[in-house]
Formats: structure tokens, sequence, C-alpha cells
């Protein structure tokens, strides 16, 4: 339903499904919403457009995009309008009358629209390559979801505007909604920043005149009929437009063409029925252009001609580091307002005000594995790629999030180092006070690490850490530095307790240490490794109930076991350090974690 078609053209094509059907002599009724996102990364002239950076959207007609018919090939029509970036959903930077026109051969003086610089056809496949005006975008991220939940793409569109412009990136994100084959919404958000006191506006093509409210929502429906030679088919699609940014828009309908520096107008033209019928377009313009810089962020929802959709609302503002939209069908999009770079380093927060069961997506990160949390706790982790920039989190509610580079110091619950905490206290993850634990003839901190006798007993752990236990993601990491079992017909239990739920234990008789969880009713079906393996080694344990639904057990780095695990209503226990009676253990580190740890990822241990 999405494919991204690479250099040196870098755009994608997007369905909602492909039940695309028409009956002559009738209203369009198809249910396929499709889009096209092209970054546009080399110019050949001739027939090719100044269109870097633009977009179309298809419901029961055309609803948005690239109207119009070429006419007279090389005609001051041709040349001056349709061909021209004023043509398209695009960017405008307009610097005045200047360093814009020049001799096509062929075609006559260009006007300046404020668009994309072009140039007659090169014969040199080097120049075509690298050089202005040829060169004139690349992609910086593209992403398309497994589900189809979303197709993302942002390019940096700068080259395209030569000396008018040091930056100008435009992001765009194609959402279906949900189980609605018949609605989507496209979001996109642009970041301009001209070379001088430039104007700058944001273009939007459409099929009928629209409403324009409160210079924030645009309206037009599409209801116009297509004549054939044999038949026809009259449209019925609805585009609802809100722009959240700029806060102050001026939004100025145009269907009786632009006016060039030498004040001669080219008319937008009214083509016959063999072609998509245009009205005109609206030019969005900013009146906040503070450091010349402009940002545009526009929600574009589709539906059926007449029908009205819940508006979009506006999260974060232009100097916030993540800045988006929620929907009106409960979707969160977020970018990384970063321009033309992906967000490599730092971390953003945002409100989501109201709602729940929402699907949050986060576009233009760098590579690396990234967090999300709700407050101190932590939603979802994923590791992005440079290509795609996205992540995406389903099942959210209303509340205030942060978006950072993973860390595992960020999501540790409890932890005892040896190497620098007092006998008998842990930390607590927010870095506040130590965690205390009782401590008696049973457990003390020795030399080295943390000694537990299971003579009389053992030391019972936080109870942060079985709360840490019960949920659907967590990590336990250690280090056990000697195992002393003086009773062979009982069980050493390293952390937990094996009557229970939870133990990380060897068993008896058997030199192999064990996991036991919930889930796990046989000691043959547990995950479980040489004792010599385990003892005097790097351990972490990560377990996803729902997500992954493994359980996984990594050693000096690397992975020794993965287990399929599956959710359960059975509670893990309070968990202690309790070797049986006659056993005893010395840990030089314990780490628990509120997230499954992405490989690599463990704090280091004390003195390593």
């Amino acid at each position: 339903k999405s494919r991204y078609f690479g250099s040196p053209i870098g755009k994608i094509y997007a369905t909602t499904n492909w039940t695309y059907q028409q009956a002559r002599n009738a209203t369009f009724t198809s249910d396929s919403v499709s889009c096209e996102m092209k970054i546009g990364e080399r110019y050949s002239a001739n027939h090719d457009h100044l269109d870097a950076g633009t977009f179309q959207l298809f419901y029961r007609g055309l609803l948005t995009g690239d109207y119009g018919a070429e006419g007279d090939y090389g005609s001051s029509y041709d040349g001056n309008y349709y061909k021209r970036t004023v043509a398209h959903n695009a960017i405008t930077i307009n610097g005045g009358s200047t360093g814009f026109s020049y001799d096509l051969g062929t075609f006559s003086a260009l006007y300046n629209d404020g668009g994309q610089l072009g140039g007659a056809e090169t014969k040199n496949i080097s120049t075509w390559q690298n050089s202005a005006p040829y060169k004139r975008a690349s992609v910086v991220n593209h992403a398309i979801a497994d589900d189809n939940s979303y197709s993302y793409i942002k390019g940096d569109i700068t080259p395209a505007y030569g000396s008018k412009a040091t930056e100008v990136a435009r992001s765009m994100a194609f959402l279906p909604v949900g189980s609605r084959t018949d609605r989507a919404v496209m979001v996109v958000y642009d970041k301009v920043h001209a070379s001088g006191s430039y104007a700058m506006r944001s273009l939007l093509h459409l099929a009928s005149e629209p409403t324009v409210t409160n210079n924030n929502k645009i309206v037009s429906d599409n209801t116009n009929t297509l004549e054939y030679s044999n038949g026809s088919v009259t449209y019925s699609g609805r585009l609802t437009v809100n722009t959240l940014l700029p806060a102050n828009a001026t939004i100025t309908k145009r269907n009786t063409g632009y006016v060039a520096p030498s004040n001669k107008t080219y008319t937008v033209e009214k083509t016959d029925s063999k072609y998509e019928p245009e009205w005109g377009y609206v030019e969005i313009a900013s009146n906040d252009v503070s450091n010349n810089t402009a940002y545009f962020l526009n929600v574009l929802n589709v539906s059926e001609s007449g029908t009205s959709v819940t508006d979009a609302t506006l999260i974060n503002s232009q100097s916030d580091t993540f800045v988006g939209a929620k929907t009106g069908y409960g979707q969160v999009v977020m970018f990384a307002n970063t321009g033309v770079n992906s967000l490599s380093s730092g971390s953003g927060s945002f409100t989501i005000p109201d709602g729940s069961d929402l699907d949050l997506f986060v576009f233009g990160l760098g590579a690396g594995d990234w967090i999300v949390k709700k407050g101190s706790t932590t939603v979802a982790k994923a590791s992005v790629t440079a290509e795609g920039g996205a992540l995406s989190v389903s099942g959210i509610d209303a509340g205030t999030y942060t978006v950072a580079p993973f860390e595992a110091s960020q999501t540790v619950i409890a932890s005892f180092d040896a190497g620098g905490i007092e006998s008998g206290t842990w930390t607590n993850g927010s870095g506040g006070d130590p965690i205390t634990f009782t401590q008696g003839d049973y457990a003390y901190k020795s030399g080295n690490g943390l000694y537990v006798n299971g003579t009389g007993g053992g030391a019972a752990m936080p109870a942060a850490v079985q709360t840490a236990l019960n949920n659907d993601e967590f990590s336990i990491e250690f280090k056990v530095t000697d195992l002393n079992i003086t009773n062979n017909d009982r069980c050493a239990s390293l952390i937990g307790n094996v009557k229970g739920n939870f133990a990380v234990y060897k068993v008896i008789g058997d030199d192999r240490i064990f996991i036991k969880m919930p889930g796990w009713r046989t000691v043959l079906s547990r995950p479980s490794m040489p004792t010599e393996d385990v003892i005097g080694h790097h351990n972490v344990i990560t377990v996803d109930r729902t997500g992954a639904k493994k359980l996984k057990w990594y050693i000096d780095g690397e992975l020794v076991q993965s287990y399929d695990y599956s959710t359960n209503d059975q509670d893990i226990p309070a968990v202690s350090l309790m070797p049986e009676a006659g056993n005893s253990v010395i840990y030089n580190m314990i780490n628990v974690y509120g997230v499954a740890l992405p490989e690599g990822n463990a704090l280091s241990i004390s003195g390593e």
C-alpha cells in the first residue's frame, strides 16, 4: 500500500487500499485515499517541473495537487505558470524582482514567482548529478510502517531556491485512519529560513473555491463532473485543512493567477473536460518571520464531500524541540524541529491535552536507541535508523511525554554498586534518596561486594523492585563473584525465592543456573546456563511480556538465551537476595530497570 522510490526522484506513493472502482455516469464512491509525497532530488528541464517538495491527495477525485494542462509547449503560460513552482503545492520565497529572469532558449524569459530556480537542459551527466540548478534536493528520512499506519518522508530542498534561502526543510506524513479505508490524514511541516527579509508562503492548489475561516481553516469540496467521450463521473471528496502554524497566518485566495514583478498576470488556466479541473490556489503567508524564519504546519483531512471532521490541535510551538499536532482521529504526530537535519542528541517534551488509546508518531530522529517516557514511566523504546528517522507508540493517553536518546541510567529502578554505595542501601532511578533494605546477620557489605548468608534468612530487595518485576517490561543486571553451596540438597536462589514465582537459582544436583518466572511450569522449560558461565560474569536478563514477548539472557554482552514468553496474570512476589541454608553469594553489582534493555545498553560494572 505504500512504496518509496529512491534517488534521483525521492518520493512515496501511498494508499489506504486498492478498491478503486467506478461506474460511468455516476457519482464517484470509491473508498481509496491515495497520496504522492515528492522530494525530487534532480531537475532535468524540458518537460520537468520545478516542484521539489510537493504533494498530492486523491479521494473520489483529486483534492489537491498538480492541476492544469501543458497547452502550447514553450508558451509564456507553459514557462511562467504550468511548469513553475507557483503551479504546485510548494513553498515560495519572494525576494524581489532581481536575479531570476533569464532566457531558456525556446522559452520566453521567466518572471519571478518566488519559486525554485530552473535552467536549460545540460548535456553533462556530472553537472546534472552535482550542480545547481539540477541538484536541487535530498531525502533526509523516509519510513513506511509495517502495518501501513504511516508513510513519512523528509527532504532538504534548500538548493532549489538558490541564494534566496539558507534552509528549506519539508516533512510529510500520510496516515490512514485505523480501520476506516475512506479516511486519511496528511501532516506537512516546513521550516524555511530566507537569506533576507523575503515573503515566505506555502501554496495549496484546490479543485473548487474554498471557504476560509479565521485564517486557520480551509474547506474545499471537489464535486466537479468529469466528461468522457462515452460517459462522465462526478467527484465527491472534501479536503479540510487546519493551519496550525504560523499562528497568525494570512490565507489569500488566488484563482486569477499571480502577478510577476513586471505586473504581468498569468492566469490559472481553466482546463477542458479531459483534465482534472482546477479552481485555483491559496497562499498561506507567515506574518511572523523573526530572524527571517517561517514555520508552516498544516493538517489535511480527507472525507466525503459535505462531511465535517474534528479539527486538529497544535502541540508545542515553533520554538520547541518537537512540534506537531493531535488529529481528530486520535493520532499525535510530532516532528523534530531541526530543519534539514535529524535530531541526534538532546531531549524534548510535549503535552497531549486529552484523549485515550492514542497513536503517537515521532519523526525526524537520528540513528540510535530512543526512549519515550510519560512522566517518570517508560512507555516505549525503539531503535531508529538514520534512513528512517521514525518511531511510533500505540495505546497512549493524555499526559506529558519526553522523547530522548536512550541511556540505561534513565530507566534504572534500583541499583546496588559495591564500589560506591554504603552497606545496606540502594539508590533509586531518579537519583534521589537511597532505598534502604533490612541488613543484619544475613546480608552485609564486604570488601568484595554484597555478602548474603542463607543460614537463617535473606535480605529483602526494595519494594520498587517487586513493582518493576510485575510490569510488562523489566531487566535485571547482576554479577555474582562467588557461590558457595554447602548443602547440595537444596536449591540456591541468587535473586528471588525459588518457592515463589520468580528466581534466578542453582537447581538441586545440577551445575546449572536457571530462571524461574510465571509461564514456565517445569524445570525443563526454563532458561538455563552452566554455573561457570554465570558466576564471575556480567549477566543481563530482559523480559518483554507484551511487545516482543521474549525473555533474553545476555552474558558479557552476548545473547545466550532467547525464549518466547506469554503474558499471564500471576504476580511475582517480593524478591530477595536469598540463598537457601548453608549457601552464600557475593555480588559486586545489581541493577533493576523498568524496560527490556536493548542490547549493549546495560550500565557498566564497577571496577571493569
